[in-house]
């Protein structure tokens, strides 16, 4: 395993910050089947071949008939994308809002009218080939990253649910038995703190592989102000831990364990304040005489804030025999959320909105795929499959108080 110490500057949405790297393989090098990363070749200027799997199988992008866009972790580390709610910032045609606690993705224009609980959006986000129901679990780190696809425009067959808007598929990387280690950690503006690490290696050599990525960003004086109460606004604290089992006990057989946790805590997407296109500077607000403080501050009696906790177990087996290759994909996931905001955006505690959401699900999906030596297969291609999805979700304890219910907040 080689080590190296190289200094770099990465450039997030909302700071500069000065990385250190302690780099070991390339990340996408342990994938191959599934995206080769897009990069001019060295001293040919071509373009080298960008390999995706739109259609669950390995296949070169200029001959799938789907309209889809390549992102490589090159990509996602030059424009500084931390998040899934960040990728809007690499694919063109792909807007995605962060509201309260949850996503509301568009791409082309199509997408869902709400985002609440239980509510599937028409864009369909899948991480690790599972299907992520929940739009509060759509947001999580993008960090040890092997490739991401965003297929636009209608998908339905190929995939367990249908969406009319496209489908992001998100992958990351699996156990490797080359031993390799990659780590950053930075400081930016905003007591912006942040750090990753991704460790993987073999534990019984060509049979039992594992890896462990973890992630921390941490931005704790925010980028804006309550001026009602002196407090700082925006804030945000996230964090997420994966690991990954991969065992081969022959050469076509191959059973993948993944386990995930997800924190994310934060403002945005809340902080209500009033609307300055609605709103000249100085004028009188809507509700009590408010006044438009700013872009980036807030009026509230209280600082807003929403927590997502996102838990995820998946086993995939794929086998391979001489008339097709079988896959099955077991998944289990877990999400609690909580939001609370001050409705009424003003410091007259007049509504306090509180929630808490829950999803729990199952799923399994079955793949028969032919496989890619066989004789046929230069002119003839097919799959046959099968899914299912059990989803439990909604509201927990969700209220309203303040004056103008008679249950002022303390």
């Amino acid at each position: 395993m080689t080590r190296r110490f190289r200094l770099k500057t990465l450039l997030l949405t909302s700071s500069s910050t000065m990385g250190l790297v302690l780099g070991g393989a390339a990340f996408a090098a342990d994938a191959p089947e599934q995206v080769a990363q897009a990069a001019q070749a060295a001293g040919t200027g071509q373009l080298e071949e960008v390999v995706v799997t739109a259609q669950k199988r390995s296949e070169n992008v200029q001959q799938v008939p789907i309209a889809v866009t390549a992102v490589t972790p090159a990509t996602l580390q030059n424009i500084g994308a931390l998040k899934s709610d960040e990728l809007a910032l690499a694919v063109p045609g792909l807007q995605i809002q962060h509201e309260i606690d949850a996503t509301t993705t568009f791409i082309r224009g199509v997408g869902p009218n709400s985002n609440g609980t239980g509510e599937e959006s028409s864009v369909a986000v899948y991480l690790d080939d599972l299907y992520i129901e929940q739009g509060d679990a759509s947001i999580f780190s993008l960090n040890a990253i092997s490739n991401i696809q965003v297929l636009k425009g209608p998908q339905g067959t190929l995939f367990g649910r249908n969406a009319t808007g496209g489908v992001i598929q998100v992958q990351t990387e699996d156990p490797s038995f080359t031993p390799s280690i990659d780590a950053h950690i930075g400081y930016g503006n905003y007591d912006t703190k942040s750090g990753d690490v991704y460790v993987t290696g073999p534990i019984i050599p060509g049979i039992l592989a594992a890896n462990l990525a973890a992630y921390s960003n941490d931005e704790s004086e925010g980028w804006g102000r309550d001026v009602a109460t002196g407090e700082r606004a925006f804030t945000s604290n996230d964090w997420a831990v994966r690991a990954k089992l991969l065992f081969t006990p022959t050469d076509t057989t191959r059973i993948l364990v993944s386990l995930s946790h997800f924190y994310d805590r934060g403002e945005q997407g809340l902080g209500f304040n009033q609307v300055p296109q609605y709103i000249a500077a100085g004028a009188p607000g809507l509700i009590d005489g408010a006044t438009f403080v700013g872009w980036y501050n807030t009026e509230d009696f209280m600082n807003d804030v929403s927590v997502i906790k996102h838990d995820l177990i998946e086993i995939r087996a794929d086998q391979e025999t001489d008339f097709a290759k079988f896959v099955d994909i077991l998944g289990w996931q877990r999400m609690n959320g909580y939001a609370q905001f001050a409705q009424d955006g003003s410091p007259a505690a007049l509504v306090d909105t509180r929630l808490n959401q829950k999803g729990r699900d199952w799923s399994n999906e079955f793949q028969v795929l032919n496989p890619g030596d066989a004789p046929y297969a230069s002119w003839l291609t097919w799959i046959a499959g099968a899914y299912y999805l059990h989803d439990d979700s909604g509201y927990g304890n969700a209220f309203l108080r303040g004056a103008a219910f008679g249950f002022p907040v303390q």
